[in-house]
């Protein structure tokens, strides 16, 4: 696995909180299931699984560096439920993703129960720009934070829902719209200097979440974790996350527990359906 390199510069340190380890919960999740059929879903313990279509999922746990203080992340660090999106600005299914995502952190992000971290997959081969897009974000991000990135991003997907239709020279425009400024900004951008950030965040994407198109997401609760691959619709994502909560003691109207409290172990069931859609890698 590639090992991150510091986001950190001299021009600019990122100012974001320490982030702890949130997945405290005893016990393991039982992934025999999930190994076998190739499915991540958690069900109620002693209850009989649901018949609604489930997302197919990759066996085996992905191989991905731990959510750190270096990640952008939307909603509660200490979230019981955490999803690492692996993303390409230009993809359209990741532009959908990213809509479902926002209406996600808007239902469960309230309360602080679901994390959303972001990390680069730009696929050269679909689309041209997406790397460059990719640095242009890092470098916002760079600059001024946390906040500032995501909301670039934000403005990346709102004006191009995921195409290879974006204006580039609009990028300076879009930077500044979220407070950045217009020259440190270009100056980032031509030195490149948050390219290793995102070739990091790339390789790590395809070696050790083994991501094969975008988007691409590791769900990860109960110290457990699993890839799922594509564009996974609200309601089955409201699914698993419903499930995973009730099995921590914990409703939507209410706080998460801390981090430190103990909760039950979490079983998991699955069964295949049809794949999300996804940008393949040729």
């Amino acid at each position: 696995m590639h090992q991150q390199p510091s986001r950190h510069t001299d021009h600019a340190p990122r100012k974001r909180r320490t982030r702890p380890n949130p997945y405290l919960v005893p016990g393991s999740i039982l992934v025999a299931g999930m190994m076998v059929a190739g499915a991540f879903f958690l069900t109620r313990s002693g209850e009989a699984p649901t018949p609604t279509p489930q997302p197919q999922a990759q066996s085996g746990e992905p191989n991905i560096r731990p959510v750190s203080s270096n990640d952008w992340v939307r909603g509660n660090p200490n979230a019981p439920i955490v999803v690492v999106e692996y993303s390409d600005f230009e993809c359209p299914f990741c532009g959908v993703f990213h809509e479902t995502m926002n209406r996600i952190m808007e239902t469960y992000g309230r309360n602080g129960h679901v994390a959303w971290v972001f990390r680069h997959f730009p696929i050269e081969q679909l689309h041209p720009q997406a790397w460059s897009i990719a640095i242009a974000a890092e470098c916002v991000g760079d600059i001024g934070g946390n906040d500032p990135f995501w909301q670039f991003a934000d403005l990346i997907f709102e004006n191009t829902k995921g195409g290879d239709s974006l204006n580039m020279s609009l990028l300076p425009q879009y930077a500044t719209q979220v407070g950045i400024n217009r020259e440190a900004f270009n100056a980032c951008r031509e030195s490149e200097r948050t390219r290793p950030a995102v070739q990091t965040d790339h390789d790590e994407a395809r070696d050790g979440a083994r991501g094969t198109g975008t988007p691409h997401n590791v769900i990860i609760a109960g110290g457990q974790s699993a890839a799922l691959p594509g564009a996974l619709p609200y309601d089955q994502l409201t699914i698993i996350f419903d499930s995973i909560l009730d099995q921590l003691g914990v409703s939507r109207e209410q706080a998460p527990l801390p981090p430190s409290e103990p909760a039950v172990p979490i079983e998991n069931i699955g069964e295949d359906i049809e794949d999300a859609p996804e940008d393949q890698e040729e």
